[in-house]
């Protein structure tokens, strides 16, 4: 999922979170083989593995927990950085899912769409009924499925047999337990909300000239490829 929201932020337009910048079968997701080509590196003795799932189990902080494990108590000056790069919301994974999806179609306007994207990745707008992309069932267990030997040898070789990843046994309780993927709003619903934000993003840079004196040329070049952008939808509020 961090892959996919990251890949949607700087214009993926893939649906699948599974398939989003890296197949499901790259060594990318094999965690065993990424441990020992660090480990061919640096030698075994220098490596030491974390289970983030203990450390959120511990209460703990990555900061706090590397800091302990190079021996640091009691650290001076130190100041915990704001969280930035939080996940996604279902609102604007689709928001941007769709304005990547128009990009890739019509190959133009590329600065006006990245700076689309960095408005609504910053938005303070939100639709809680939008669920966040996901795939489905079978889906999530054939990737796990893919990684389950590779998983256990890393447990056997690194871990002291502690568990990583989630046994193939356990996949169909995991999977019975858990809610099917939401499924996803209509097409007309997001365009209508990408339109929204468009209107915002043009108010941002009028203010912007306003504020500031900035040059009309660049003002109407943004109009202008914001009216194209939203002619490719089909909703019938795509008044810009």
């Amino acid at each position: 999922m961090t892959l996919f929201n990251e890949a949607l932020k700087y214009g993926g337009a893939g649906n699948n979170p599974l398939y989003a910048g890296q197949n499901p079968d790259s060594s990318y997701y094999d965690y065993l083989n990424l441990i020992e080509m660090w480990a061919s590196v640096f030698s075994t003795e220098n490596i030491s593995i974390r289970l983030f799932d203990e450390i959120k189990s511990n209460n703990q902080c990555l900061y706090k927990d590397f800091l302990n494990e190079i021996k640091i108590e009691r650290p001076c000056g130190f100041l915990r950085p704001a969280r930035k790069n939080t996940a996604l919301s279902g609102y604007k994974q689709n928001l941007l899912l769709l304005l990547s999806q128009i990009q890739q179609s019509n190959g133009e306007h590329g600065q006006i769409c990245s700076e689309l994207r960095t408005h609504i990745i910053n938005s303070r707008n939100n639709s809680p009924e939008i669920p966040q992309l996901q795939a489905s069932r079978e889906e999530r267990t054939q990737f796990l499925n893919r990684f389950s030997q590779s998983n256990r040898q890393l447990s056997e070789k690194w871990l002291n047999g502690r568990a990583f990843g989630i046994d193939p046994a356990a996949v169909t309780e995991l999977n019975q337990n858990q809610p099917m993927p939401a499924s996803r709003p209509g097409k007309e619903v997001v365009e209508e909300l990408l339109v929204e934000e468009i209107r915002l993003f043009l108010d941002s840079k009028l203010k912007e000239k306003i504020a500031h004196s900035h040059n009309s040329d660049q003002l109407q070049y943004c109009i202008s490829a914001a009216i194209a952008i939203s002619a490719n939808l089909n909703t019938k509020k795509r008044t810009i």
